[in-house]
């Protein structure tokens, strides 16, 4: 289980913190991670603390989550780098410490977790033999049938239909009509 950072009382003012009424409000910004792409807040967001700060994209990542979802990414390997004016990473917000406020109160174990990760990697597998199980019955029946259209080009064109029946034994038998 990881380390929870301990992350300092007081954010220093950079160039990026304006005044407000004799107080100077520290600009941060919210640099996006997913997977292996970054993406920079060029503006911020101005917070009176930097508790709000985080407490603003832990919301946001909440909020995304679902987003995320939708298009099949994993939000566990997508997160907030909170950056004062400075440039200096002041706190990571990984979307996956989201994952326990999204089960309303309902606790999330590493093991669940586990578990949940190991079916949808036994499913895929599944779903993939079966797929490929399914090509090869296509493949099979589209050769047959390639071998059953051969076989009845072969035939003498004086074969024009041929009436089939079956006996009381299930046995086939056919009466050919010749012209």
């Amino acid at each position: 289980m990881g380390t929870r950072k301990k992350f300092p009382p007081y954010i220093p003012a950079g160039p990026g913190a304006v005044q407000q009424e004799g107080v100077t409000v520290p600009r941060f910004f919210f640099n996006y991670r997913e997977g292996g792409e970054y993406t920079l807040d060029r503006l911020g967001v101005e917070f009176e603390t930097f508790e709000l700060a985080y407490l603003d994209a832990f919301d946001a990542a909440r909020e995304m989550w679902p987003e995320i979802m939708d298009r099949r990414v994993d939000p566990r390997i997508c997160g907030f780098d909170i950056v004062n004016s400075e440039g200096i990473v002041v706190a990571l917000v990984n979307f996956g410490e989201v994952l326990e406020n999204c089960t309303r109160g309902r606790p999330v174990t590493a093991g669940k977790i586990l578990v949940s990760c190991s079916e949808a990697v036994d499913n895929a597998h599944r779903a993939r033999r079966m797929l490929s199980e399914f090509q090869e019955q296509i493949d099979q029946t589209r050769r047959q049938l390639a071998t059953v259209q051969r076989l009845v080009g072969q035939l003498p064109h004086s074969f024009q239909r041929a009436d089939s029946t079956c006996d009381a034994n299930g046995a086939a038998s056919a009466s050919v009509n010749r012209t």
